[in-house]
């Protein structure tokens, strides 16, 4: 949901959740894939999507 821009509080409404729940998963994924927004995270989620991060498999 971060992807195409929703807030934490429409993610906390979608998902039933508290927006602090929200926050603290957000914060927990920006660490997880090393961003420092939100914005980088959806451009590295979308590439992660996409294929065009390491996906694990070998290159050769």
């Amino acid at each position: 949901m971060i992807v195409p821009g929703a807030l934490n509080k429409q993610i906390a409404v979608a998902l039933e959740i508290s927006e602090q729940t929200v926050r603290d998963h957000v914060s927990q994924i920006l660490r997880k894939l090393g961003a420092t927004t939100r914005i980088q995270a959806a451009v590295i989620a979308e590439r992660l999507a996409m294929g065009s991060i390491g996906s694990g498999g070998s290159n050769g």
